[in-house]
């Protein structure tokens, strides 16, 4: 299932290449909300927040009321995730901060996982004319093509269905067969993860407890095969498969990032997803530089949903 993305800094819809580049920038809110009416879900981050640079609080109530928004961006305390879901956020994205970097007793900035992540991002130009327009006119993006994969559509997991315990990980080599991922809710004091030291245990099961487990996205990205946190610019010990593993018991989902190809609109690499959709029961959702209306597909057939913003917003990619 395609997930459009919407990335708010200094109240107006950006996309950055590789978190650090502004390449597009719109004002146009409503028309870019109409757009993405149809779809059941939709990524909202709040980039400013997720910098400690202010926020977009007023714009993220505005479009969680109006789209159904899971929603990240500074996602370090327990207050934060309930103020973002009493917003309208229909879950909470947490990333740098389930992370503990080199000589760091708590984590820090929780931008992993966005399609725009990225610490040291440049103020928007001075002179907006120079900053090239997202398609303003939505209207003019090419309509939604046949193609099943990019329609908005239901989740594939259903209610009712056989459920495996918190924490089963399926065997290597294997994906999770439709209907088996597991249920939202799922007790995280159900399976204790294996303690590791990169990982704030402490803040991950404050979070599930405090918001529940079901409301939970746990964002990893990676670049270079190793966790990158506190946008991208800390790489940790630690690959993106062993972390979703240890994440499993206090999240329903994932956010998986392939930061080597973000902003890039040259491909995504499956290798690297797969691996991670091997790794966990959870549901998965992909990011990083999909593009195509193949990419899409192929990850559907893989049980993963594909976060999309650069293709969407420069017209590459038809969604209607």
């Amino acid at each position: 299932m395609l997930i459009p993305s919407i990335d708010l800094q200094n109240g107006r819809i950006v996309q950055l290449v590789q978190g650090a580049k502004l390449a597009l920038a719109s004002d146009d809110i409503d028309a870019w909300i109409a757009k993405f009416a149809r779809f059941p879900k939709v990524q909202l981050i709040d980039l400013d927040a997720a910098m400690s640079r202010g926020n977009n609080d007023a714009l993220v109530r505005r479009i969680a009321a109006a789209l159904p928004c899971r929603v990240g961006g500074g996602v370090r305390t327990v207050a934060r995730a309930e103020e973002l879901l009493a917003a309208g956020a229909q879950a909470v994205i947490a990333g740098s901060a389930l992370f503990r970097g080199p000589g760091q007793g708590d984590a820090g900035s929780a931008l992993a996982g966005t399609a725009l992540a990225g610490t040291k991002v440049p103020a928007l130009r001075s002179d907006p004319a120079k900053v090239p327009a997202l398609r303003s006119d939505p209207a003019k993006v090419p309509a939604l093509r046949s193609d099943p994969a990019l329609r908005p559509a239901p989740a594939f997991r259903s209610a009712g269905t056989s459920v495996p315990a918190a924490g089963t990980v399926p065997a290597a080599g294997t994906v999770p067969a439709a209907g088996t991922l597991p249920a939202a809710g799922t007790d995280p004091a159900a399976s204790a993860p294996a303690a590791s030291p990169l990982i704030d245990h402490d803040f991950a099961q404050a979070l599930a407890d405090a918001v529940g487990p079901d409301r939970v996205i746990a964002a990893v990205d990676a670049k270079g095969g190793r966790v990158v946190i506190h946008g991208w610019k800390t790489t940790l010990p630690l690959g993106p498969v062993e972390a979703v593993r240890v994440l499993e018991p206090y999240c329903a989902e994932f956010l998986y990032t392939h930061v080597d190809r973000e902003g890039l609109m040259q491909g995504t690499d499956m290798a690297a997803i797969r691996a991670v959709r091997e790794a966990t029961a959870r549901r998965v959702t992909a990011a990083g530089g999909i593009t195509t209306r193949e990419e899409i597909d192929a990850l559907d057939a893989m049980q993963v949903d594909a976060v999309v913003g650069m293709a969407i917003y420069t017209g590459s990619l038809a969604i209607g």
